[in-house]
């Protein structure tokens, strides 16, 4: 390693293979560019990246299937999993270089094949601020810091949030009404290639091909973001209203900020069934 860039796990490894375990782990980073003791919540440390364009970035909750075929990204996972708790970044390339806020992604599974490389699935459970490059052949690691949301501790913010919440929720079901109302105005054929019959032989894998609406899609993005969440919000519970239960949780209300940007078929080649899941192995090694 580069005597300046030196970040070595300083504890016992428990193999739980998560964030849980990238968290626990104390890196020992050794870089005039970060200075540990101005970092008050998340402590800085040293994460394996995968270079994506930044068009490709994932959400809280979102996954991606890649295909790790070169020497190097095959070596960046095998890092991974040893040193990192199976924890990588999404490097999102820009212009002028890497930008700074980073996915940071648990490997979910994996799956290698002699001859064709490593088939893997990410998850986005967090993200983080990057402040250093500390080496960049033959893959790319990084110094970083993991970007905490603030809980709101007053009461009238948390009703303010409720009220948006609501608002968001009944925005996209009447988008989804309107949808449904031009898809039947145009004879069920606006946007969606799995009502076409002009291949028979595909009647069988129909009910694999439902493309779920605008609704649904966001109900399931709310679960996966809220099921990935591990910030581990600290809120004060001190309101003495007697229906504060009515009220989101703050796991509800970010998961709710999330699923908002994910009702879109933001990429025409995703697997089917709305998921965030295709092979990008291509990309990945360009």
């Amino acid at each position: 390693r580069r005597s300046n860039a030196c970040c070595r796990p300083s504890a016992s490894r428990t193999q739980l293979w998560d964030i849980s375990e990238w968290r626990d782990t104390m890196y020992d980073v050794k870089n005039e560019n970060v200075h540990r003791d101005s970092f008050d919540v998340s402590p800085p440390r040293e994460v394996c990246i995968l270079p994506f364009p930044f068009d490709e970035v994932l959400l809280q909750g979102e996954t991606k299937e890649l295909r790790l075929y070169e020497e190097r990204f095959i070596s960046l996972f095998d890092d991974a999993m040893d040193n990192y708790g199976g924890v990588v970044a999404m490097g999102l390339l820009a212009a002028n270089g890497i930008i700074n806020t980073l996915p940071l992604c648990e490997i979910e599974a994996y799956n290698r094949m002699e001859g064709f490389g490593i088939f893997v699935t990410i998850r986005v459970v967090s993200r983080a601020a990057l402040i250093d490059i500390t080496k960049e052949t033959p893959y790319i690691k990084g110094v970083c810091t993991e970007l905490v949301d603030a809980a709101s501790q007053e009461g009238e913010d948390r009703e303010r949030l409720d009220v948006i919440a609501g608002i968001i929720e009944l925005m996209l079901v009447t988008l989804s009404s309107m949808e449904h109302r031009l898809r039947e105005a145009s004879g069920g054929n606006l946007g969606s290639a799995s009502t076409s019959n002009e291949n028979d032989e595909d009647d069988d894998d129909d009910d694999h091909e439902i493309e779920l609406d605008r609704t649904a899609r966001f109900r399931r993005a709310f679960e996966m973001a809220k099921s990935t969440d591990t910030q581990g919000y600290i809120h004060s519970a001190s309101s003495s209203d007697g229906d504060d239960s009515t009220q989101r949780s703050v796991q509800d209300l970010a998961a709710i900020s999330w699923a908002a940007f994910q009702t879109d078929r933001l990429h025409e080649d995703d697997s089917r069934g709305g998921g965030m899941i295709r092979e990008d192995g291509q990309v990945v090694a360009s």
